[in-house]
């Protein structure tokens, strides 16, 4: 290729660059400077493995948070029995059953979860969760905000 058609190669590149660069709305930035400040980062988990590695131990379920920052958590569960009749003032959770069989009660409504199943738990539902069978259930729990298990009130069944 010839210098002089490099050359314009080069300066139309670089316009088209510079007015790209333009027309991205600062806001994005702004998104990711947030992201980077409010400490989420991205990560890859290997569930299996991690449900082997628990570290908060109850009668009834076992927990490790796996990921986390100011807007919302991550966690691997391991249902060992029930988990009573509660409620979450500000948090929305997510449930993935990711192992064994698991009934639930949410708002009032029962329902049979098996592996697979993915279950929305809006702030202020009153729920329970039991496993079934002798197995323990392994869920994956997303929560935003953050979860806190000092924010669970328990309530009369």
């Amino acid at each position: 290729m010839k210098k002089r058609t490099m050359r314009n190669w080069f300066i139309f590149l670089f316009v088209i660059g510079v007015v790209i660069g333009f027309l991205i709305p600062w806001d994005i930035w702004d998104a990711v400077e947030e992201t980077q400040k409010n400490g989420f980062q991205s990560s890859v988990i290997d569930v299996a493995n991690k449900f082997g590695q628990l570290e908060t131990i109850t009668d009834n379920f076992d927990y490790s948070l796996v990921s986390g920052s100011d807007d919302m958590s991550a966690m691997l569960l391991r249902l060992k029995g029930k988990i009573a009749m509660h409620v979450h003032p500000d948090e929305n959770h997510i449930l993935f059953i990711y192992r064994g069989k698991v009934k639930a009660m949410i708002g009032g409504t029962p329902y049979d979860l098996e592996p697979g199943s993915l279950v929305t738990i809006p702030a202020k539902a009153v729920h329970s969760i039991e496993k079934v069978g002798d197995m323990p259930a392994e869920i994956i729990v997303i929560a935003q905000p953050p979860s806190d298990p000092k924010d669970i009130k328990y309530v009369q069944e």
